[in-house]
C-alpha cells in the first residue's frame, strides 16, 4: 500500500546500547507496506556512537519532547543526517551529551526551514550534503559541533560606485564607497574589507554601462 513510514520514539522511551553503536535509518522502498520514508522522531538514546538518517527529501529528523542523546565515543559520535529538515523539540538547548571527547554533526537542507530551539553549534557550513559531500572549496572542520546545510546562501554587496572616466586605453577604474554586505544568515558574521580592493573594466573599449570587476575580501 502507498503511504509514509515513520519511526517515532514515544515521549519517555529510550534506547540504551551501552558501548555499542545505534544506527537508525529510514529509506523509501517498493514492495513495503509503506513505500515512502517519513520522519524519524527520537527520544532518549545512549551509546558509544549514534547515527540517524532519513533519505526522502520530504522526511525530517526530530528530537521529541525531553529527548536526550548521549554518546561516549570519540570522533563524530553523534551524526543526524536529515534529507530535509531538523527540529529540536526537546525543550532544551542541550539535547546532546558527549562524554568521550566526540562531537555532534547535524545535516539538513535549508536553515530557514529548521527549528533549532536554543541549540547552537561551533560552526555552520553550507553547500554540503551527507551523501554527496561538500562542493569544491568547502570543507568541514575536523573538530567542533556543527550545523551543516545543503543550502547555498547568496551574499550581495551594495554601496559601491564606479567613477566615470575619459577613454585612456586601459581597464583602470576607480571605485568609492565602503560597501554593505547583505544576505548573511542567523548566527553568521562577515566583515567586508575594501581597503585592498581593486576595480578593473572587463575590457579597455569605450562605452556606457560597462562591466567593472571588483576584487577584495571578506572574513
Amino acid at each position: 500500500d502507498a503511504g509514509t513510514a515513520v519511526i517515532t520514539m514515544a515521549t519517555g522511551t529510550s534506547i540504551d546500547a551501552g558501548t555499542g553503536m545505534v544506527t537508525i535509518r529510514l529509506d523509501d522502498g517498493t514492495g513495503n507496506t509503506n513505500t515512502a520514508a517519513g520522519d524519524i522522531t527520537l527520544g532518549g538514546i545512549t551509546a558509544d556512537s549514534i547515527f540517524v538518517q532519513t533519505s526522502n527529501t520530504a522526511s525530517d529528523i526530530r528530537l521529541g519532547d525531553g529527548a536526550l542523546i548521549t554518546a561516549s565515543g570519540a570522533g563524530d559520535a553523534i551524526v543526524l543526517a536529515s534529507a530535509d529538515d531538523f527540529r529540536n523539540d526537546s525543550g532544551t538547548g542541550a539535547p546532546f551529551e558527549l562524554s568521550g571527547g566526540g562531537r555532534w554533526l547535524i545535516y539538513s537542507g535549508n536553515p530557514a526551514d529548521n527549528s533549532l530551539g536554543d541549540l547552537s553549534g561551533d560552526f555552520n557550513r553550507y553547500s554540503c550534503d551527507y551523501v554527496l559531500g561538500c562542493v569544491a572549496g568547502v570543507s568541514l572542520p575536523t573538530s567542533g559541533n556543527g550545523l551543516i546545510y545543503r543550502y547555498t546562501p547568496m551574499l550581495s554587496i551594495t554601496g559601491i560606485s564606479i567613477a566615470d572616466k575619459a577613454y585612456d586605453g586601459t581597464t583602470d577604474a576607480t571605485m568609492s564607497g565602503a560597501g554593505v554586505l547583505s544576505g548573511l544568515l542567523a548566527g553568521d558574521t562577515a566583515t567586508l574589507d575594501g581597503s585592498g580592493g581593486t576595480a578593473a573594466g572587463a575590457d579597455k573599449n569605450a562605452g556606457t554601462g560597462k562591466t567593472v570587476n571588483l576584487s577584495g575580501s571578506f572574513t
